[in-house]
């Protein structure tokens, strides 16, 4: 097997396994994530080409005229995790626009600064410039130098936030802005297949676990709408296709982040889970379910001066001209 020039024989089933399941920075099982979603993450990654597909479907909403003519591409990377649809994406511009990359890194996790420790011993040739900062998305974008970034990245991370703390969030975002940057925010869409199936009995499990609710990209649509804010939408599709009940469960769990065990432990929600997905395989052949990552591009033209944080919560505004 062949690895970074060297050719290594795994000597153990655990190695083979572990080298079947790299990725573009290396082993798909992240650091950052505990032991409590290892399980269902390396299932997750397994049975699905999500992180394959996305970095493109991102780059195809950032256009020329998003990237300023001098220097290198200025961009805020929140919730940046182990940079699993960035770093693809980073390679694409520097591709595309021959300019290197000013990254800065925010993200809440400690197992993040050790992980791009590592990473940044040997930095690739596109990145000319980095700053990481273990810090809260919200917090940060308050004290951000404005004006300043072409690109702003909120993939799969803003339902980290409280939805009444939205506007706080845009507000601070689009004013990081440089004139004509882009911010990008990702979320699953709950018309997939998947989360129609599982919705209503999920729901219950999150209330339960975590006393809160997930969040989707019919909310950001709506709060978008509210705050004037024209966008442009784009979706990445994928389908999960996993081959038995185990790891099913095991994926449901990573996917709403609940401890490892709580579904399989519990014969209730199992049952009602397997009920739904037999009807899957019966079908199939597989338990398969149709994903899909909805992706908002907001695009900056002039300055805000009349965008608030209450804007995303009301409806009583037109639509904003300045921005599309």
């Amino acid at each position: 097997m062949m690895l970074g020039g060297r050719i290594i024989i795994p000597r153990t089933i655990k190695q083979i396994v572990r080298y079947a399941l790299k990725g573009p920075l290396g082993d798909f099982l992240p650091s950052s994530l505990t032991a409590t979603y290892r399980p269902g993450f390396a299932f997750f990654k397994r049975y699905n080409n999500r992180y394959q597909n996305l970095p493109n479907t991102i780059a195809g909403l950032i256009t020329t005229s998003t990237i300023s003519d001098g220097g290198d591409v200025r961009i805020l990377d929140l919730g940046c995790g182990e940079l699993w649809h960035s770093f693809p994406l980073y390679q694409d511009l520097y591709r595309r626009t021959g300019k290197g990359m000013d990254v800065t890194f925010v993200d809440t996790s400690p197992a993040i600064e050790h992980f791009m420790g590592k990473f940044l011993k040997r930095p690739p040739v596109w990145l000319h410039q980095n700053q990481l900062l273990l810090a809260d998305a919200k917090e940060y974008l308050q004290t951000c130098p404005q004006t300043h970034f072409d690109i702003v990245l909120a993939v799969h991370m803003i339902f980290h936030i409280l939805k009444q703390d939205w506007g706080i969030f845009f507000t601070q975002g689009m004013r990081s802005l440089r004139k004509g940057g882009t911010l990008i925010v990702g979320i699953r869409s709950w018309e997939a297949q998947f989360w129609q199936m599982f919705d209503p009995i999920m729901k219950e499990v999150e209330e339960k676990m975590n006393g809160r609710t997930m969040q989707f990209a019919h909310d950001i649509a709506e709060a978008l709408r509210h705050a004037g804010l024209m966008t442009t939408r784009t979706s990445n599709e994928f389908h999960l296709d996993v081959p038995h009940e185990s790891a099913l469960i095991r994926v449901i769990e990573f996917l709403y982040r609940l401890p490892y065990g709580t579904v399989a432990n519990s014969s209730q929600w199992r049952e009602r889970i397997m009920a739904v997905a037999n009807l899957q395989k019966h079908q199939f052949g597989s338990y398969r379910f149709a994903m899909t990552d909805d992706l908002f591009a907001i695009r900056k033209m002039q300055p805000l001066d009349n965008l608030t944080e209450t804007s995303f919560l009301s409806g009583d505004l037109e639509l904003n001209p300045w921005v599309h």
